[in-house]
């Protein structure tokens, strides 16, 4: 298996469609191809129902266009958005683009994988690399991890991760701060496994709490 990594974004349960609405422009396409490639198609939308609300994202849900997906509190994050996501370009972005095609202010970065997990107490959206070079980039770039750190500022989340499988989890402010924690990331029959978000979320603040009061005991 190659590198997955990912950004997660926890958040208050009634912050979701703030995320929602501050995520949509990051998705709108400046790449001709992606809507004349298949024009019979039509548009890349994806209607994301929320308790009664409709959000809608230029982006595809089960590979599918204009699908009406209905997230309810049950942390299952069982229907899988595809985007392509638009960030400023820096040093890391442009070389990775070089590998890919011509340099452009912007780069459409995709497909991230991106899944809502709603409970009750607390909900949170991951986006994940869809290859090991993508991961990388997740994990180099500053642009990509200001994005991240914007969307989370504009929802109101109560903490914004890279997930780095092995290497534990960033937090994306600096310096960044590593949380290591265990995660069941495979069921035994080789599927990959939903994380429980609340547990997840309460197990990464005591990491981080636990990190912050050695810190201040090296502190002279």
């Amino acid at each position: 298996m190659g590198l997955r990594y990912e950004y997660n974004i926890f958040l208050p349960d009634d912050a979701l469609p703030a995320l929602l609405v501050a995520l949509s422009p990051l998705l709108e396409s400046k790449d001709e191809y992606l809507e004349s490639a298949t024009p019979n198609a039509g548009p890349r939308r994806t209607h994301i129902v929320i308790d009664g609300a409709v959000f809608t994202l230029p982006c595809t849900a089960g590979f599918g266009r204009g699908r009406r997906v209905v997230v309810s509190q049950n942390d299952a994050g069982d229907q899988e958005l595809e985007l392509v996501a638009y960030f400023e370009a820096d040093d890391v972005i442009l070389e990775y683009q070089r590998s890919n095609g011509q340099p452009k202010d912007y780069l459409g970065i995709g497909y991230v994988y991106a899944t809502i997990h709603r409970t009750p107490t607390i909900s949170r959206m991951t986006f994940t690399a869809a290859t090991s070079g993508m991961s990388v980039l997740f994990r180099s770039s500053p642009s990509i991890r200001q994005t991240f750190a914007t969307l989370g500022e504009r929802c109101r989340a109560n903490l914004v991760v890279l997930d780095l499988e092995a290497d534990g989890f960033e937090t994306i402010e600096e310096p960044a701060r590593r949380a290591t924690v265990p995660v069941e990331r495979w069921t035994d029959d080789g599927a990959y496994s939903v994380v429980d978000t609340p547990t997840l979320f309460a197990s990464l603040v005591e990491a981080l709490r636990r990190d912050d009061d050695q810190r201040d005991t090296r502190q002279p």
